[in-house]
């Protein structure tokens, strides 16, 4: 501990007055040094983290475009997971008898809301898109609603999720489907 250091520094005593001025100086330049070290530590890491706020926060330009791209991309995945979650557990509940109901587009708007916040943690209801969640997942082929009377036909099993967007990747890649296909319809109803 320091108060230790200080009292071993205290006892040491030369036979000449230059080995003591040279143990003096010796010792005060160490804290010197051990000071400046300290405060040039300091100054870097309020460095680091001014430029990580810097760069985090302040968006300018394309930067602010390509950050707000980038979240908005976020959010849509997210609202398209969550959405995709609920529509298989709602499915399960109407195949295992609990409800009599039919899964129309229509239906599945009007108490998806609900639905989707209970699958989120904290107890705010956020207002969910459903219509354009429907369109993102319905581009990617994970649901499909029946063209005449917009009953839902299929939901994607969990398993399968992930075979199911490397083939969309794959066509698109191989430039059997347009990247555009994906996000042409973005929030229009069908």
């Amino acid at each position: 501990s320091i108060i230790s250091f200080i009292a071993v520094l205290g006892s040491v005593k030369f036979d000449s007055p230059r080995l003591d001025l040279v143990a003096a100086i010796s010792v005060s330049s160490l804290l010197l040094r051990t000071f400046f070290r300290y405060s040039n530590k300091l100054a870097r890491y309020d460095l680091l983290v001014k430029t990580f706020l810097t760069s985090k926060i302040a968006h300018r330009g394309p930067g602010a475009v390509k950050y707000a791209t980038s979240e908005a991309a976020s959010q849509r995945a997210l609202r398209a997971a969550l959405t995709h979650t609920w529509l298989l557990q709602r499915k399960m509940e109407t195949k295992s008898g609990e409800e009599d109901s039919i899964l129309t587009r229509e239906g599945l708007v009007k108490e998806g809301i609900n639905g989707v916040n209970e699958l989120m943690p904290g107890d705010r209801n956020i207002n969910i898109d459903l219509e354009a969640a429907f369109n993102d997942l319905e581009d990617l082929g994970l649901i499909i609603f029946s063209m005449s009377d917009q009953q839902l036909v299929y939901v994607c099993e969990e398993r399968k999720v992930a075979d199911t967007l490397k083939k969309k990747w794959g066509d698109m890649l191989d430039r059997k489907m347009s990247f555009s296909s994906l996000v042409g319809r973005r929030n229009q109803s069908v």
